[in-house]
């Protein structure tokens, strides 16, 4: 019994003596595919690799949540990098983002900015639900916020109909009658 316990003495403080390596490093999580998609977009003129790589990933998250509308906005964003107009494939993702939610107060901005850049291309539904959903954000505290994107849109027909839905969220607000911003150039430039 005491050689058992000699060994074990010896064994331990064998181990003691031993370099044994630190703990592992924790090791970022791999990537989701909503950072692979928007890392790949990022820059300013992606490659064809690039974007073809983002759709995969982009569609993958549609296939995992499909509910989420950043995915779908982004697979319409994709479509207009690549085409440069309103594909089927592009409407569908706009409508599906408005049938998920057809006021978004995190995306309204990058869904609305994208429906007004290219209206005439929307066809009357999805007009519709832009309309709709730019003149609920006008009643809401961010008013200020629907102005500017509105003002920002290079499309005349888009900048035009988005002052519309803002002028009748609110067509007693005292920044028509004063004339601030493009918003209200445009509606005095129309009869």
């Amino acid at each position: 019994m005491a050689a058992g316990a000699a060994l074990s003495a010896a064994a331990l403080l064998g181990w003691a003596q031993l370099d044994l390596p630190q703990a592992p490093k924790m090791l970022p999580l791999s990537t989701s595919p909503q950072q692979q998609a928007e890392a790949l977009l990022a820059s300013e003129a992606p490659s064809a690799a690039d974007l073809a790589q983002a759709r995969r990933a982009t569609l993958l998250e549609i296939a995992r949540s499909p509910w989420l509308n950043d995915a779908w906005l982004r697979l319409a964003e994709l479509e207009l990098r690549q085409y440069g107009y309103i594909t089927p494939t592009a409407e569908r993702a706009l409508r599906r983002s408005f049938a998920n939610a057809p006021i978004d107060p995190g995306f309204w901005r990058q869904r609305d900015r994208m429906a007004l850049e290219h209206w005439g291309e929307l066809p009357a539904d999805l007009r519709q639900s832009v309309h709709d959903e730019l003149r609920v954000i006008g009643h809401a505290t961010v008013l200020n916020d629907a102005i500017a994107l509105v003002g920002s849109v290079q499309n005349p027909a888009g900048r035009f109909a988005g002052a519309l839905a803002y002028r009748s969220a609110c067509p007693d607000c005292a920044h028509w009658e004063t004339g601030k911003g493009v918003v209200a150039a445009d509606l005095a430039a129309r009869p």
